[in-house]
Parts: C-alpha cells; sequence; structure tokens
C-alpha cells in the first residue's frame, strides 16, 4: 500500500528525532508539514537547537536508510563523494555548477573548494540537519534558501563571500581567483534581476568592469573580493561616489586606482 506524503512525512521525522508518532505528527501538522520547518522548531522547543553536543550525538545516530542510499548513489569508494559525484548531484537537483542555488548546497555541505572530497559523516551529518533524505527534498530546501539568498541581504553576503573559497583554484587556495572566473561570478552575483538583497548600479559595475580591462588587471584577491561587495552598496551611483569616497578610507588600493580611473576619464 502507498503511503500518504503525511505518513511518509512522519516516518522521516521520526527516523531524524527518534520521537514518538504523535509528537511527530504535532510538529508536523504545526509547521503545515514541511519536515524541516518541523525539524527547526522540534529542536529549538524539546533540545534548545543544535548545540555542539547535539552535533556531535548526531555524529553517532544511524541515519535513515534513505539518507544512507543518497550518498551510496553518488560516493566514490563507500567514504566520500568527489566532485564527479558532486557534479551528477548538482545536475539531479536540476542545477549546474554555476547556479547560485549550487552554492547554497555547498554552503550546506562545508564543500568549501570544488576539488575538495565530501567525505560520508559530513554529508549524512549536515543533510540530516536540513531534514533531507532524498534529491527531492534537498531540492525543496535549495528553493528556500534561494529565496532567501533573494531577499536577505545577510544570507547573500555569505553566499558571495563563501563563493570565494569554493571557485579559487587548488593550486592558489587562500590566494586569489583569476579575473576572467571572478567577472563571470560577479555577474551571477550582481547582475540576477531575481535578487532584491542587494542593489547594485549597473553603470558602475560596467565601469568597474572596462577598469579592470584597461588597467590589465589579472587577479582578484579575497581580501578586494569581499570589499568590492561593501564598494558597490555603499555608493549606489557615480553622483554619491563623486560626493562620499574617501580615498583615506581603508579600501584596497584597487579600489582607490578605480576611483582615479573614474576621474581621469571624466566620470567623475
Amino acid at each position: 500500500m502507498v503511503k500518504s506524503m503525511e505518513e511518509e512525512a512522519i516516518v522521516h521525522f521520526i527516523g531524524f528525532t527518534q520521537c514518538e508518532p504523535a509528537m511527530a505528527r504535532k510538529y508536523l501538522s504545526k509547521n503545515r508539514w514541511n519536515i524541516n520547518y518541523a525539524l527547526n522548531d522540534f529542536y529549538d522547543s524539546e533540545l534548545g537547537g543544535f548545540t555542539k553536543e547535539h552535533e556531535r550525538s548526531n555524529r553517532r545516530a544511524v541515519y535513515p536508510k534513505e539518507l544512507v542510499q543518497l550518498f551510496r548513489d553518488y560516493c566514490s569508494e563507500d567514504t566520500y563523494i568527489d566532485f564527479q559525484g558532486m557534479i551528477k548531484l548538482i545536475k539531479d537537483c536540476g542545477l549546474a555548477i554555476e547556479d547560485l542555488a549550487t552554492i547554497c548546497l555547498a554552503h550546506i555541505l562545508h564543500w568549501e573548494n570544488l576539488q575538495d572530497k565530501i567525505y560520508r559523516d559530513d554529508f549524512l551529518q549536515y543533510l540530516f540537519e536540513q531534514g533531507c533524505c532524498t534529491v527531492n527534498d534537498i531540492k525543496v530546501v535549495l528553493k528556500d534558501l534561494n529565496e532567501k539568498l533573494n531577499t536577505d541581504p545577510t544570507y547573500f553576503t555569505t553566499i558571495y563571500n563563501f563563493s570565494f573559497g569554493l571557485i579559487l583554484d587548488d593550486d592558489t587556495r587562500n590566494q586569489s581567483i583569476d579575473m576572467d572566473i571572478a567577472i563571470e561570478y560577479w555577474k551571477l552575483f550582481f547582475l540576477n534581476e531575481s535578487i532584491q538583497s542587494v542593489e547594485i548600479s549597473n553603470e558602475l559595475l560596467s565601469l568597474w568592469f572596462q577598469f579592470l580591462a584597461d588597467e590589465r588587471k589579472k587577479q582578484v584577491s579575497k581580501d578586494i573580493w569581499q570589499m568590492i561587495l561593501e564598494f558597490f552598496r555603499k555608493f549606489k551611483d557615480l553622483e554619491s561616489l563623486k560626493e562620499s569616497y574617501d580615498e583615506n578610507d581603508p579600501w584596497p588600493f584597487v579600489i582607490d586606482e578605480f576611483y582615479e580611473y573614474l576621474q581621469d576619464t571624466g566620470k567623475l
């Protein structure tokens, strides 16, 4: 007999929490049968949230068989998921490697660089915390996170800053990324019409790209990556930049160069 969606949700909820069916139904119905919200509510109400002790306990938990099978579907050598396995998972989630939702997934899994392996315990633990057992569960979580990315400036900043390490070439970890890659990701973050959590001047962004090309800049450091977002947030257009920019402020040197470039080319 095929289980109803509510029955399946209760089974998943009990698998995560080891609680009684009545309590599972209570939290699921309270949260309109959204298992992720229900789990968060349960942990906050019954356990006081995910503490370090709970995290260590969860690592020793018996995970739901669907979650273990999910790992097996993408793993290599039964101990970790490599880049090719992650690409397969990303595609099965209906995403491409360059999608912002993919960066949200990487952030969930603490996948800090594209060349890193994701080990079994980490994969199970981090998806367990999100209430995920299947690819469809992951899709639901990523849909919520994509909406959060579009509307929550703090989360946008978190994902933007996280992306720097993710796209670093493994040989230059913690140093810099190639300018061509940086520009593609800046376009991805700053020219996305669905994102309302940050407003970037298209004119100023285009001039930034032109400056980088004219001055033949080749690399972007982590400091530049992070500060350029703050620069665009602070200066909404050329007029505000002209009126308020102070070269004594602690901007990276390349941003001071950009300001001087705009003066020299008559933009300010």
